[in-house]
C-alpha cells in the first residue's frame, strides 16, 4: 500500500508549574495521622494566571493538529500530502505566536516570582524557580516528520520467509490504520451534520455560529484529508455544500420552517452516507 502521506509528531513542553513537596507531604501525614501511602502534596509554583495564555495556545495547537491530520499511532498523526503545505504554513504562524507568548511571560516572570512568594508564604522554595535567563528554554514546540513505513522497505538480510512475514504483517497493520483513519474522517464529517439536524429539530434550539460553522469547516478539509480518494467522501462533501451554501444562523433563528427543512435535509444526508460508511468501515 502506497500512501501519499507522512507521519507527524507534535511536541509541546511548557514551564513545569507543579512539584511534589515531600516535606509538606510528610508534615500533613503526621499532623492527620495518615498512612504513608495516603497521598502526596503537589505544589503549584506560580499563580496559574501567568501561564494561562501559553497553556491555552498550546491546547489550541494540539486541537489544530488533530483537525488537519488523521489518526495513526499513539503520539503520531497521518498528514496527507495534499494538506502538507497548509499544515506547514499554519504551524509557522502558531509557532510564532508561541514565541511571542513566551516573551510576554519572561517579561512578567519577576512579578510572578513575587506573587509566588506571597502565595506560598513561608513554604516558598527559591530552588524551585529557574533564573529568568533560563526560563524561555523550558518552552518548546516542534513538529517532526517521518515517512510511512512500507512493506517494500525491508532489506533482504534475513531469511526470505522471515522478510515475507514482516512485509505481510506491516502491510496488514498499515491497512488497518488507514481504515481507522478513514473511519475517523467519516465520523468527523457526519457528526456535525447529525448534530445540526438534531439541534434544528428541537422546538427551542440554541443556534450559534458554530452550529453551521463546524459543518462547513470539516467539509472544507475533505479534499485534503481524503487519503484514499474515496468518491463517497467527495459526494458527501458536495451534498453538504449544497445544504449549507447561503445558510445563515440569522435566517435559522428567524424561520421555524427553514429550521425544519434544513433538519430534514441534514438528517437525510447523515442517514444516506452514514450507511455507506458503515458498509465500508463499520461506522
Amino acid at each position: 500500500m502506497q500512501l501519499n502521506a507522512v507521519r507527524v509528531r507534535l511536541s509541546i513542553s511548557l514551564f513545569p508549574n507543579t512539584r511534589t513537596d515531600e516535606s509538606l507531604s510528610e508534615e500533613m501525614k503526621e499532623r492527620h495521622a495518615l498512612g504513608q501511602d495516603s497521598g502526596r502534596w503537589v505544589k503549584t509554583k506560580l499563580p496559574e494566571k501567568y501561564l494561562k495564555a501559553i497553556a491555552a495556545h498550546a491546547g489550541f495547537v494540539r486541537k489544530w493538529n488533530e483537525t488537519l491530520t488523521l489518526p495513526w499511532e499513539k503520539g503520531e498523526r497521518l498528514l496527507p500530502t495534499a494538506a502538507q503545505t497548509k499544515y506547514a504554513e499554519q504551524f509557522k504562524d502558531h509557532h510564532a505566536k508561541f514565541v511571542e507568548l513566551i516573551g510576554d511571560f519572561v517579561a512578567v516572570y519577576p512579578e510572578a516570582l513575587i506573587a509566588a512568594q506571597i502565595m506560598h508564604n513561608g513554604m516558598f522554595e527559591p530552588d524551585d524557580y529557574p533564573p529568568v535567563a533560563a526560563v524561555s528554554a523550558l518552552f518548546t514546540m516542534g513538529i517532526t516528520y517521518e515517512p510511512v513505513p512500507a512493506a517494500g522497505h525491508f532489506v533482504e538480510t534475513l531469511a526470505g520467509e522471515a522478510v515475507a512475514k514482516m512485509r505481510e504483517d506491516l502491510e496488514a497493520r498499515n491497512t488497518e490504520r488507514v481504515q481507522y483513519a478513514v473511519q475517523d474522517l467519516w465520523k468527523r464529517v457526519l457528526g456535525p451534520v447529525l448534530h445540526l439536524a438534531e439541534m434544528l429539530a428541537n422546538p427551542e434550539p440554541c443556534i450559534r455560529e458554530s452550529l453551521v460553522g463546524n459543518v462547513t469547516e470539516i467539509v472544507g478539509l475533505i479534499p485534503e484529508l481524503n487519503l484514499t480518494g474515496d468518491s463517497q467522501l467527495n459526494a458527501v462533501a458536495q451534498a453538504i455544500r449544497g445544504l449549507t451554501t447561503g445558510l445563515s444562523t440569522g435566517a435559522l433563528k428567524e424561520s421555524p420552517v427553514l429550521r425544519l427543512e434544513t433538519a430534514q435535509k441534514a438528517l437525510a444526508i447523515a442517514q444516506q452516507f452514514g450507511q455507506m460508511g458503515a458498509r465500508r468501515f463499520a461506522l
